[in-house]
């Protein structure tokens, strides 16, 4: 057997073992062997230890799935990326093939290059401040929305306005004003600091990437295709081509302190307990930062603007329990060489701020808005799903969570943090502990809950296992789908932690 694609055919070498074999004899119906010392037994091969979290993996599908379902994109990308080390928590593919109906067929992160859109104006900006003295509260002009062939999507443009906010409102005009400004004579200057930031160089991945598809796609001056106004497109991240685990890497780097590190979804190979190979070691690390602290500083804050100005692209997913920092991303789609009226909508960000614990990219193809049938931006598309997924990978992460002093908060003090949060789960959770809800609040937790079997009617099998499992239970269960009936009554207190579960 050989593996045909992903990361069964990347290490199929070491997944498949060695053959046996020797010559026999058959004498009555049993075989033997001629010559002992001649013979080979076979070798199994190595078992594969991932990166990839189980629980994140789950969340992160079920949250691509829900989007590329409600928005009808062609297909979907989301990645979750450890930002210390540099491994992939959790990596989803979706690509709609019928109806409703997408599948993971295809591996968009890796194989497929796109042009980045206004993600890509973070290594703009970062150029600028590399190589020139300007700060972040100089302004641009940006009136009238429109410069050279380019144009902002507030058609009359923003007026004059500091660096800072072209960036968090995604000016396009003022992005390219900028570039231009301070790249125009010297643009190869700009390629080389894409090359320093690891936007330009071969990402190295341990799954194979398809032919063609190793490098990045930039047009230096010697390019055969570069014209006037190549620069000015690429500060808003077109006329350009990336892979999305590529851009991935990037705003890791950033969110790492400057220290760029190789992704990875292959921790070990081990034979039993021992281990073979560890891929860690060969993994490649940054010993110096690809740019400066204070262009760090810099970018890192107007980052976190961009969901905490009030004029940012996504303030719309700002959470009060935790702070984000990323970007909005939205680039035209190109039939040949014409535009189309259909884009790919993307976020990308980590979190939290001050410590940041995860890297993460969503994109998607050709989202439509459910309503309109217009095309989604990214703000409105990929980034309510950057969210979902960030909130659930936050609460799955306890090290992450603020820990309570002094007096325990009322209900009423933590009531306007929860309607911050996704209702229908918050409704299974209240029910497994007897929690009563209402339109004016959330009760207290009954004396002795803890002890008292929850309510599970509603609950997967999954989510009621869990719930049960903490609590001491031994549960059986029959049928499939979610708990319908259960053979002891909510909120009393058994004398035997046994249950029986019934799914539909």
């Amino acid at each position: 057997m050989r593996g045909s694609t992903g990361i069964e055919k990347s290490f199929n070498r070491l997944l498949v073992g060695q053959e046996g074999h020797g010559w026999f004899e058959n004498l009555r119906g049993s075989w033997r062997p001629l010559n002992e010392s001649e013979e080979h037994h076979p070798v199994p091969g190595l078992d594969l230890h991932t990166t990839l979290n189980i629980n994140m993996q789950d969340v992160t599908e079920a949250a691509l799935l829900k989007a590329v379902k409600q928005y009808k994109a062609k297909y979907g990308v989301a990645i979750v990326m450890e930002t210390r080390t540099g491994e992939i928590k959790a990596i989803a593919n979706l690509h709609h093939v019928k109806d409703s109906t997408y599948v993971d067929d295809q591996n968009f992160a890796v194989n497929f290059r796109i042009a980045p859109g206004s993600t890509f104006k973070l290594a703009t900006m970062m150029a600028v401040f590399e190589e020139t003295n300007i700060s972040p509260n100089d302004l641009v002009n940006t009136t009238g929305g429109r410069y050279l062939h380019l144009h902002d999507s507030n058609n009359s443009g923003y007026g004059v306005i500091s660096i800072h906010d072209a960036f968090i409102r995604s000016s396009n005009v003022g992005m390219a004003k900028v570039l231009v400004q301070h790249f125009a004579s010297k643009p190869d200057k700009f390629i080389d600091y894409l090359e320093q930031f690891h936007l330009a160089d071969k990402l190295g991945f341990q799954v194979e990437v398809s032919r063609g598809n190793e490098l990045p796609e930039f047009h230096r001056t010697t390019h055969r295709l570069y014209s006037k106004k190549t620069l000015p497109t690429m500060s808003i991240g077109e006329e350009m081509r990336l892979s999305a685990l590529q851009m991935l890497s990037f705003y890791n780097a950033v969110a790492n302190n400057g220290y760029w590190i190789q992704p990875i979804i292959v921790k070990t190979a081990k034979r039993g307990d021992l281990v073979e190979k560890d891929f860690t070691q060969t993994q490649r690390r940054d010993s110096k930062p690809i740019c400066s602290e204070k262009t760090l500083k810099i970018v890192q804050k107007m980052l976190t603007d961009v969901l905490e100005d009030a004029h940012g692209t996504a303030r719309s997913i700002r959470n009060p329990n935790y702070r984000i920092a990323g970007k909005t991303g939205t680039s035209k789609k190109f039939n040949g060489k014409l535009k189309t009226n259909n884009y790919y909508s993307s976020f990308i960000g980590y979190f939290p701020v001050e410590k940041p614990q995860y890297t993460i990219l969503v994109s998607l193809d050709e989202p439509h808005n459910p309503l309109t049938g217009q095309s989604a931006y990214g703000g409105t598309a990929a980034a309510p799903v950057f969210r979902e997924i960030a909130d659930k990978v936050h609460a799955l992460d306890l090290n992450m969570h603020r820990t309570l002093r002094g007096k325990a908060q009322h209900s009423s003090e933590w009531q306007d943090e929860l309607a911050s949060s996704h209702p229908q789960d918050l409704q299974s959770i209240a029910r497994s502990f007897n929690v009563k809800t209402s339109a004016s609040g959330w009760d207290e937790v009954p004396r002795g809950s803890t002890q008292r079997v929850p309510n599970l009617k509603g609950m997967s099998l999954r989510d009621a296992l869990y719930v049960l499992e903490n609590r001491g239970y031994k549960v059986l269960y029959t049928g499939r789908g979610h708990v319908t009936a259960q053979s002891l009554e909510p909120g009393t207190e058994p004398a035997e932690k046994s249950i029986t579960l019934e799914l539909h």
